[in-house]
């Protein structure tokens, strides 16, 4: 709904949801039975975007279905979104692959990851309203293996609840050109010098993204972390966060005074904020340690991570406002 009037008359939406009933384009479609697609509108997209409320395996393949049942006989440019541990469903499905940009979805159980079949210059730029500066990796896996695979496998039998739905447009080259992501203003600012601040501050978010990445990894989900992966993949982890935590600390100790001009803040507020364990490495640590030792439940593992990577995410955000102010400066 986004797109300028003259694409959108172009396009055709595939709901479940009748409240579109109204909108030019709308055809009634339950992605449980893709074969009621009408007949007139099968092989006829070149470009179809995809974004269902399901993320598992089974709710894909009937996806994947339509999809091949709407393009074009000699194919179509496919742009999706499912979470990051599908990567290898998505290839299998759809010989799809993950790009860097990912879209911001609030209050989403997971970060959604996007997936396509071609190249674009946008779609291979990092979204600033979710990624770290410099801490997104090239692909998806690399996150996994980097952190000694905890999560190897696609994840194939969690679902979100929301209405059933499908969006496949016919946009063609227009909206492929016309790309997903916005530049940052970044760009231009690299070839100028930072001031100390500026470094200290965007050095205290690599920290971050480092623990927040491992905080992804290890919550994802908590019941495999105590039935198919091995003890020796924990203790792994165990090391890699101890590891981070340790480096966070040592990094901070060293900058202790500039770090506190560069937040702009009383050395009260730092050191208390420390104390409450404000950049969550030392939570982390613990959580580890209780998991390695068994002594927590699958609930309580999903619940902390999940509030540590939560925490992490909003101080990164947070640092990056302070960034942004001190360029205004």
């Amino acid at each position: 709904f986004g797109l300028p009037r003259e694409l959108r008359s172009r396009c055709i939406l595939l709901d479940y949801d009748q409240q579109w009933q109204g909108v030019p384009g709308f055809v009634f479609f339950d992605y449980r039975q893709p074969e009621d697609i009408p007949q007139d509108i099968r092989h006829t997209f070149d470009f179809l975007l995809i974004d269902p409320p399901l993320i598992t395996a089974e709710a894909w393949e009937l996806y994947a279905k339509a999809a091949k049942l709407l393009m074009k006989p000699k194919g179509a440019r496919v742009l999706c979104t499912t979470i990051a541990e599908n990567e290898t469903l998505m290839h299998e499905l759809l010989q799809l692959h993950p790009v860097a940009f990912r879209p911001c979805i609030p209050n989403f159980l997971y970060q959604c990851t996007a997936f396509s079949n071609y190249e674009s210059v946008r779609l291979s730029s990092l979204n600033p309203e979710v990624d770290f500066e410099g801490g997104r990796l090239a692909s998806l896996s690399e996150c996994f293996t980097s952190s000694s695979s905890i999560l190897a496998e696609p994840l194939r039998s969690r679902a979100v609840s929301s209405p059933e739905s499908i969006s496949m447009s016919d946009l063609g080259k227009q909206l492929i050109e016309s790309g997903a992501s916005r530049p940052t203003g970044e760009e231009s600012d690299r070839s100028l010098p930072l001031s100390r601040e500026l470094q200290l501050l965007q050095e205290l978010r690599k920290h971050l993204d480092g623990l927040f990445k491992l905080a992804v990894v290890t919550s994802l989900p908590a019941s495999r972390l105590t039935t198919e992966v091995s003890r020796a993949k924990l203790t792994t982890a165990r090391k890699q966060i101890e590891k981070a935590a340790q480096e966070l600390g040592e990094w901070q100790a060293i900058n202790h005074s500039e770090l506190l001009a560069a937040l702009g803040e009383a050395p009260e507020a730092l050191i208390n904020g420390l104390a409450c364990n404000r950049w969550r490495a030392k939570g982390m640590v613990e959580l580890m340690v209780a998991v390695c030792d068994g002594s927590v439940s699958e609930a309580e593992i999903a619940a902390r991570c999940k509030d540590h990577s939560v925490a992490l995410y909003r101080l990164s955000g947070q640092i990056l406002d302070r960034i942004k102010e001190l360029k205004r400066t």
